[in-house]
């Protein structure tokens, strides 16, 4: 009985160990199967790149310069290229002002008053363009001339230069005077002058002086009067 009575005693110890056993093994895998599942779901997922953020600095801009206007009515230049190409025609001031006259382009003086003495004429070595203004003894003038102010010139010519000079009466002093309110551009079609004089009794004179005119102008053309035609 009592070999019996051992022998139950000690297999219900021994079930009851092993199912201690079981009891905490299954146990202990419930509190790591989470685990596992984090880390490796952790894992599959890509890790992010942290970004540094950017420092800044205060820095002092200067402002950009400010660009120089240019006028409206000058036109832009041509290329050296284009400027090879043409021929420069030297022209006397007075062969021009006839040559213009004669397919109107205007040339007179403009705000004349009545008994003043304003005029254009050629100057004795024939070939000058004179704009002339001379004070009565009793009465003074004033005057704008206008040349080539109404047209522009034809068939690729541009204008690129003159020559003039300016006389006033030097008795008695400060009694004329001359200036000049418009000229052409370089490289422009346009050929227009304006000139302002004005003399004061009783000896008051002035004058304006034109040369000559340079044109440029194709090389294909005998002369530059083709400039004046339409």
């Amino acid at each position: 009985m009592n070999k019996k009575v051992c022998l139950i005693i000690l297999i219900t110890l021994t079930v009851f160990f092993v199912s201690t056993l079981v009891v905490q093994a299954q146990k202990k895998g419930k509190t790591l199967s989470p685990t596992i599942e984090k880390s490796s779901a952790s894992a599959s997922k890509p890790k992010k790149k942290r970004r540094r953020p950017r420092t800044t600095t205060n820095r002092s801009v200067a402002p950009a310069p400010a660009s120089t206007p240019q006028p409206e009515s000058a036109p832009t230049p041509p290329q050296p290229e284009e400027e090879e190409r043409k021929v420069m025609y030297i022209v006397d001031a007075w062969e021009m002002y006839q040559q213009g006259n004669s397919y109107g382009y205007s040339s007179a003086p403009a705000n004349v008053g009545v008994g003043e003495l304003c005029g254009i004429e050629k100057h004795p070595n024939g070939k000058t363009l004179l704009l002339k203004v001379v004070a009565s003894p009793v009465v003074g003038v004033k005057c704008d001339f206008i040349l080539f102010g109404n047209k522009k010139l034809q068939n690729g010519f541009v204008f690129r230069d003159f020559n003039a000079t300016t006389h006033i009466g030097s008795f008695p002093a400060g009694t004329s005077s001359v200036s000049v309110v418009k000229i052409p551009s370089a490289h422009s079609t346009s050929i227009g002058f304006k000139i302002h004089a004005w003399a004061d009794p009783p000896l008051g004179n002035a004058a304006y002086a034109l040369h000559r005119v340079t044109l440029l102008g194709p090389p294909d053309f005998p002369s530059w009067h083709r400039a004046f035609r339409p």
